[in-house]
């Protein structure tokens, strides 16, 4: 049997889930609650019912999202082919539903022996693998697991050593060699202590017996006597019995003859009901008949208060026309008032740059055309050269001036080393021994530099006359510094000479020829100084004139003064005034075609206008409201479609009511006429007297009860004075029966006391008998005994030697998977009488407690497995293996998965693992990632 398909309705994470294209090997590959031990449940439950909810500890894997409770299973190779497996909890019971290839249907009881040929218990036994089953394993005893593994290798799973174990502790519990409480040692020793009291009653069996006898004898007459006694007893009850109904039976004599004296028979049996029904049935549709004409009445007032509504369907094309171009008129709107905002806003802007631009508002300026902007290029060429020459000018007289003043430093420095012109001329004099005095053809150098500075101030009064009253100045300080210093050096020669040296004489005449280079030198920079500033004012009367010529054409250009030409050039105001007046005047006529649709919107919809009395509301406001006016109209049309539909729906139930109310009408005429009465009073009084008629019957079938099987008594004893006397006489004879009773009794009771006398240790015949039933209530629970242990031995035995059948090769398979799990460290599985033992690569034979813990949960699956493969020709049902191997390494997970392979080619197996590692060896098509 193979799974093809598993289709989830609803159960526990699961809902509307397909799992289709199952392959022989399918893994179900997810992390924790990915839904993987639901998957397995689903299965079982699919094929052995749904979980029950008694067992506290059993998950119902109720649907989360309120799905119906169940799913299907797509079965293929069962003894009916192809079939359908549906179970539903709130269908047929949660019983299976099997649809066969043909689409016959049959709902089944029993599905585990109709179709899949073992129960739930033993497919979870056999079939189920999950991690629990080896961690068991740990908690066997090391006693128990040699046959627990026999078990397990025989018959696939431990049930049966389970039984036989059972059957020994039962028959331990009945039975012990050397015990005293159980209940066989103790029926044992009752049995032995009646054969011992047997013995000593033979000596006093002879009195005995003739005890019995006379015992017996009293017995028979007694019993003879109270045969006699209930015959006249039962006759006695009979009087009584026909003289307590005699009552009865007059009375029923005179019930028949007043049930008989009334005939309503022409009435039917539920007339009454049937009456009652049809008053309130009629009362209550005349109060529904007044509920609805009032309904009626308020819907009416209600349909007349929509008086907009039929106006509004009249005028339906016209509305509709109207919210057709509604969505361009109400974006045409906004558009308006955007280009209206728009064209104040450009209007503004125009007149702030007119403004910033020293324009009114009002001026116009017309652009510049190629000649004017030619002309205009070219004098601010001429005034950029200008600025460049003077720019370039003024570097140069930069230059100069520093260079000058340089030289005067250098002038400054060597006139403080000078030596005034007495003691030169002295020392002169004194070097030429006869020369001339020429102190008076030299100039002191103060009173040079003096003379430097006044000619310079004097050129700058000239070049520049902002600086013309500073140069003055600064040339009369000069001249007077000059003379001032020029008298101190006199006065100086007057002091008297210093010692003649050379040296310093010499020194002192080259210094005086170095202040002439230099100020020959500065008198050369002054004259290029003088030059240059003659260039600089040329240069700037030049720049004013270009001036003067750029003033000229804004003038007559009409542009304003504080226009620049270079501005005018630059930034084209006119070209931008143009453009924005272009601008403007693009925006004003799209708002007026704007204007026009919706003036004419607003035109076609006066209409409106006028019906609702909105005259007064401007064009914005009309259109800000249009479509709530629209709203309202469309809600009173519904709601006076509501109304009328509830009129109509009012008039049919009325027209309906009326209908059923003239029926039952009908039928009410109809059972007075069947009871053949006028009125209503005279219906009543038949069915009073009917009710009455009832009330007889049920009392005469009560009497009925009481004088059933009565008839033959009544026939004996019709007269109830001779019933009396007769039952008088009978207890007279009852008396003297009683009497003889009482005088057997007291003999019996006397012939019972010697008897008891003689049985202080019991008569033989007593004894004997209760030895005979203790001696076989001890053989029947010795039986008992001996089936239990001839069972359990029975069932041991069966295990021990079921390799004559189908062991041998379950054993080669065994030892097959045994040797590939231990990676070849143990190569052989032996059966014996005393259990299982495995050999060792080695040679050294093991029992199974001396293994460790994971060889102990190989050899467990290794038996498992072969159980599985070599009986799938008797039940071919799917293995669900639940990460039963997640405590294996990875070497022997890959022979686990090699043996999987194998197992799933004579049955299907089921994988449900998180071990991402299986996609490395199986393939992708095997593997279904769970979510």
């Amino acid at each position: 049997m193979k799974i093809e398909s598993i289709d989830i309705y609803g159960y526990g994470k699961w809902s509307q889930q397909t799992f289709d294209q199952l392959t022989d090997l399918q893994v179900f590959l997810g992390d924790n609650e990915a839904g993987k031990s639901t998957l397995s449940s689903f299965i079982q439950t699919i094929f052995f019912g749904f979980p029950s909810a008694r067992k506290k500890d059993s998950n119902l894997y109720l649907p989360k999202q309120g799905d119906s409770y169940g799913g299907r299973l797509f079965l293929s190779g069962t003894r009916f082919g192809k079939v359908i497996v549906e179970r539903m909890k709130d269908r047929n019971r949660g019983k299976a539903v099997l649809t066969h290839e043909n689409g016959q249907q049959e709902v089944v009881d029993h599905l585990a022996s109709y179709l899949l040929g073992v129960d739930r218990q033993t497919y979870e036994l056999l079939y189920v693998f999950k991690i629990d089953r080896l961690l068991d394993l740990s908690r066997v005893k090391k006693e128990d697991l040699n046959r627990y593994l026999l078990g397990i290798g025989t018959s696939g799973s431990e049930q049966l050593l389970q039984i036989a174990e059972d059957y020994r502790k039962d028959a331990k519990k009945e039975f012990l060699p050397t015990g005293t409480k159980p209940p066989l040692n103790q029926k044992i020793k009752e049995t032995e202590n009646k054969w011992l009291q047997l013995q000593d009653a033979k000596a006093k069996n002879r009195d005995y017996e003739g005890l019995l006898v006379r015992a017996a004898d009293i017995q028979d007459e007694l019993a003879k006597l109270s045969q006699k006694q209930e015959k006249w007893e039962a006759e006695n009850r009979d009087l009584s019995e026909a003289i307590r109904l005699n009552d009865y039976y007059l009375e029923w004599r005179q019930l028949e003859q007043e049930i008989s004296a009334v005939d309503a028979s022409h009435l039917p049996p539920n007339v009454r009901q049937r009456w009652e029904w049809l008053q309130e049935k009629i009362a209550e549709e005349l109060n529904k008949q007044t509920a609805l004409q009032e309904q009626e009445k308020q819907s009416l007032k209600e349909l007349d208060d929509f008086s907009q509504a039929k106006w509004y369907r009249d005028h339906q094309a016209e509305w509709d026309s109207l919210n057709h171009a509604f969505t361009k008129i109400s974006s045409a709107f906004n558009e308006s008032l955007f280009l209206e905002k728009n064209r104040k806003e450009e209007e503004a802007e125009l007149i702030l740059f007119k403004r910033a631009m020293g324009l009114h508002s009002e001026q116009i300026l017309q652009p510049l055309t190629a000649e004017e902007m030619q002309i205009a290029e070219t004098l601010l060429e001429k005034e950029k050269q200008i600025y460049h020459d003077l720019t370039n000018l003024n570097q140069v007289i930069s230059q100069k001036e520093n260079q000058l003043a340089s030289l005067e430093m250098k002038i400054k420095e060597l006139s403080a080393d000078r030596w005034d012109e007495g003691r030169f001329k002295d020392w002169q004099s004194k070097a030429e021994q006869g020369k001339a005095d020429v102190q008076s053809n030299s100039l002191s150098i103060p009173m040079m530099v003096s003379f430097v500075v006044a000619i310079i101030a004097t050129m700058i009064a000239i070049f520049a006359p902002a600086l013309r009253l500073v140069a003055i100045g600064a040339a009369v300080l000069s001249v007077g510094a000059g003379v001032y210093f020029s008298k101190k050096a006199k006065v100086m020669t007057n002091h008297p000479t210093d010692e003649f040296n050379m040296a310093d004489y010499i020194q002192q005449a080259a210094l005086r020829e170095r202040l002439k280079e230099l100020t020959v030198e500065e008198q050369g920079e002054q004259e290029s100084f003088i030059q240059l500033l003659n260039r600089q004012e040329e240069l700037e009367l030049a720049l004013e004139k270009e001036k003067d010529n750029q003033r000229e054409w804004l003038n007559q250009a009409a542009y304003p003064l504080n226009f620049s030409l270079e501005t005018v050039v630059r930034e084209e105001p006119a070209q931008k005034i143009a453009e924005r007046e272009q601008k403007l005047s693009a925006i004003s006529e799209k708002q007026a075609l704007i204007e026009a649709s919706l003036d004419q919107w607003f035109e076609d919809a006066d209409f409106i206008r006028q019906q609702l009395g909105l005259t007064h509301l401007s064009r914005s406001d009309f259109v800000g409201q249009f479509t709530e006016l629209r709203q309202a109209l469309i809600l009173e049309e519904n709601m006076a479609k509501h109304a009328e539909e509830k009129l109509a729906a009012i008039t049919e139930q009325k027209a309906d009511l009326e209908a059923s109310l003239a029926k039952h009408l009908t039928e009410r005429q109809d059972i007075l006429e069947a009871a053949k009465v006028e009125t209503e009073a005279e219906f009543y009084n038949l069915l009073h007297a009917k009710d009455q008629q009832a009330e007889q019957k049920r009392r005469q079938k009560f009497l009925d009860e009481q004088l059933h099987d009565k008839e033959a008594l009544f026939k004996r004893y019709p007269d109830k004075e001779q019933a009396l006397k007769r039952l008088a006489n009978h207890k007279n004879h009852l008396v003297v029966i009683q009497e003889d009773i009482k005088r057997l009794q007291k003999e019996e009771v006397s012939c019972q006391h010697e008897i008891r006398l003689l049985e202080e240790g019991g008569t033989y015949s007593t004894l004997l008998q209760e030895y005979a039933v203790a001696e076989t209530e001890m053989r029947d629970m010795i039986v008992d005994w001996a089936k239990k242990v001839v069972a359990a031995e029975w069932l041991e035995e069966t295990l021990r030697y079921g390799k004559d059948d189908r062991l041998p090769l379950l054993l080669d398979d065994m030892t097959d998977y045994f040797v590939r799990l231990t990676a070849g460290n143990y190569r052989r599985i032996i059966f014996r009488k005393s259990g299982i033992k495995v050999q060792h690569a080695s040679g050294t034979i093991y029992e199974p407690f001396e293994l460790s813990q994971g060889t102990v949960e190989q050899l467990y699956i290794a038996m498992r497995f072969a159980f599985i493969k070599n009986t799938a020709d008797i039940a071919n049902l799917p293995i669900l293996i639940d990460d039963g191997f997640v405590n294996f390494d990875s070497s022997r997970k890959a022979t686990m998965y090699e043996l999987m392979a194998e197992l799933s080619q004579s049955i299907q197996v089921f994988f449900f693992t998180f071990d991402d590692t299986v996609g490395e060896i199986m393939s992708q098509e095997q593997i279904n990632v769970l979510n």
